[in-house]
């Protein structure tokens, strides 16, 4: 690499926030996922969305 002058491109590693959460939504489902008729409950997960 040297000899063509290259050189590699080191990535700097992101710092997680330390303390509480701003805000944290309630639990309107306490783990109760049934329901007794179509489009009653609906979760999804966005936990892959970057935040803060």
């Amino acid at each position: 690499m040297q000899k063509y002058n290259w050189s590699c491109r080191v990535k700097v590693k992101k710092r997680k926030r330390t303390g509480q959460p701003t805000s944290v939504a309630p639990n309107h489902l306490e783990r109760d996922f049934h329901a007794t008729e179509p489009l009653q409950k609906l979760v999804t997960d966005i936990t892959y969305l970057p935040f803060g």
